[in-house]
């Protein structure tokens, strides 16, 4: 009996770790949050907000950002777009990062089951969650491997329904995670053509329309994560 009560006690424990071990998804959103995006799409995903940072938008597409964080704004500024990935590990440590390619030309690629390979790569690392050892030099975000075996600063994340909450929550929480930056401009729409049974015809629909092309790209390697990954084929996001 007591043996049995051993073998039962360690078979808890492995299990514990095990589900502790479980990789997340985390997505997020760089400025403000676009009013029209309903994050409940994404059924396997956790999506914030960094609305501290201001996104500022040029002649020929090109877009600056700045705020706080100050290290995120300045790689963003770096890399010229906010469309970046981190994998962490479960003691919080970055193992890897690079830009999140997605396949396609439009959003119909990636909502068909047209394979692609961003998603299920950076996924296989975080399932295996090769932990580093922390380096606790300064992070740099102009360096190709800035973030690589540093722990993020702490900052301030909101969630869709607005609720403020400090990033170590999120991202140190003992799993490893994907962690996925996009930028979705405020003013595109996003939706159907119908809005509660009657036609949206409005100056803003229209314009979002219009952009839905490039204003939407930043969404599409949730939406490619959430097809390869979890099976969640998503229509009506544009």
């Amino acid at each position: 009996m007591k043996r049995a009560g051993i073998s039962l006690c360690i078979a808890t424990i492995c299990a514990i770790q095990l589900f502790a071990a479980e990789p997340e998804v985390i997505a997020i959103g760089v400025g403000e949050k676009n009013p029209t995006l309903n994050e409940k799409v994404f059924t396997n995903t956790k999506v914030y907000y960094t609305p501290s940072i201001t996104v500022t938008e040029g002649a020929v597409g090109a877009v600056s950002y700045s705020g706080e964080p100050t290290f995120l704004s300045q790689w963003f500024s770096h890399d010229g777009a906010a469309n970046d990935f981190l994998v962490i590990g479960s003691n919080g440590v970055v193992y890897d990062q690079g830009k999140a390619i997605t396949t396609g030309t439009d959003m119909l690629d990636v909502e068909t089951e047209r394979k692609g390979s961003f998603a299920k790569s950076a996924w296989a690392v975080a399932e295996k969650d090769r932990t580093l050892n922390e380096n606790r030099a300064p992070i740099n975000p102009s360096e190709p491997d800035g973030f690589i075996r540093r722990k993020l600063p702490s900052f301030s994340m909101m969630t869709p329904d607005g609720e403020m909450v400090d990033s170590k929550s999120v991202l140190e929480n003992g799993k490893p995670k994907l962690v996925l930056f996009f930028y979705l401009k405020p003013s595109t729409y996003i939706g159907a053509e119908n809005d509660g049974g009657a036609a949206v015809r409005s100056k803003e629909y229209m314009q979002g329309r219009l952009e839905s092309a490039s204003g939407t790209e930043g969404v599409r390697a949730l939406i490619q994560t959430e097809r390869e990954l979890f099976g969640n084929i998503i229509h009506g996001i544009y």
